[in-house]
């Protein structure tokens, strides 16, 4: 009788455990979204993207004025 409830007592703490230890790796694992230097070229590829879309823009306005300059003449 004994043996059998420190074995239930045991299994008990022991699934206690695990579900603490689950919890505690979920919590780190939302915590370590990218170091720093991650986030900082993440930033500096979306200035890159911006950047070449302004140009694009750019580019595709002077197009469209020298078509428009070809049409009046």
């Amino acid at each position: 009788m004994i043996n059998g409830q420190t074995d239930i007592g045991n299994s008990i703490k022991q699934t206690v455990q695990t579900l603490i230890r689950r919890r505690i790796m979920r919590r780190k694992k939302k915590k370590k979204r990218g170091s720093p230097r991650d986030r900082e070229s993440v930033e500096k590829r979306g200035a890159r993207e911006r950047e070449m879309r302004e140009r694009a823009r750019e580019r595709d306005e002077r197009e469209r004025e020298r078509e428009r300059a070809r049409e009046e003449r």
